[in-house]
């Protein structure tokens, strides 16, 4: 019965991303960002011995680094970290995508990490994890077929037959951005709730795949629990230790 509902999630993604790109990327519904984590996020739970994280107290989930506070994120289970409005993603499901970078230039970068449903933005502050944003589509049929990332902006889109839906994230003139331009749904661009122009939502990132440069795409790497610990592998075969020997400047997104 397990495989039978696989096989008709994987048929229904494919029908709603007709499009692939090197990169894939997830939407969920829209939620203002406020720097802190979501009041509505359940309870985390990974298979380490860390194993019971209650998300939803900030100063649980932390460490003495960014580091240490960072590792504990990937290992939380996605079904409870990362939204799902529409009930897409399934534990069976060993690809993510992670990445760090250094939104704000304060020398502590923030934590990019999701799957093909979704993605979500967290930094580290006064020793613990704090949720930025939630980069989901609301009320749309999305998934993540493309990330792309370029100077202090990033695209997270979802391409079919009609076109190509973006949900856009930034840091610009001092403030984090949340922009959402879904052509194929005719909805009008918004940044942080509000109304604004194609050319607003380029501003944080181009909307535009044929102006997006080779390198800024970034890959899905597997984040497996083996033998009783997580291990991270790499595109190339390379597999990583998912603990405090951990050398996070190899998912620096730049």
């Amino acid at each position: 019965m397990r495989k039978l509902c696989i096989f008709v999630l994987l048929a229904f993604l494919l029908t709603a991303c007709g499009k692939s790109s090197p990169t894939a990327v997830t939407t969920e519904p829209e939620q203002k960002m406020t720097g802190v984590i979501s009041e509505t996020t359940a309870p985390l739970q990974t298979d380490g011995s860390d194993n019971r994280i209650p998300w939803n107290d900030p100063s649980s989930i932390g460490g003495s680094t960014w580091q240490e506070a960072y590792l504990s994120v990937i290992k939380c289970d996605r079904q409870q970290l990362l939204a799902d409005p529409d009930n897409l993603r399934y534990p069976e499901d060993t690809y993510v995508y992670l990445g760090i970078h250094d939104f704000e230039g304060d020398g502590t970068p923030e934590l990019i990490f999701g799957d093909g449903v979704s993605l979500a933005v967290f930094t580290y502050a006064e020793g613990r994890v704090e949720r930025i944003a939630d980069l989901y589509f609301p009320g749309n049929i999305w998934c993540v077929n493309g990330i792309a990332i370029h100077g202090n902006g990033m695209s997270v889109m979802c391409a079919g037959s009609g076109g190509m839906d973006c949900v856009n994230f930034g840091y610009i003139d001092g403030e984090y951005v949340l922009g959402l331009y879904a052509p194929r749904a005719h909805m009008e661009p918004t940044i942080n709730g509000e109304v604004c122009t194609v050319d607003d939502i380029n501003r944080i990132h181009t909307t535009d795949y044929n102006e997006m440069a080779p390198e800024e795409f970034r890959e899905k790497i597997q984040l497996l629990f083996e033998n009783g610990q997580w291990v991270l592998k790499l595109p190339s075969g390379e597999v990583l230790a998912a603990d405090v020997t951990l050398d996070f400047s190899r998912f620096l997104w730049e």
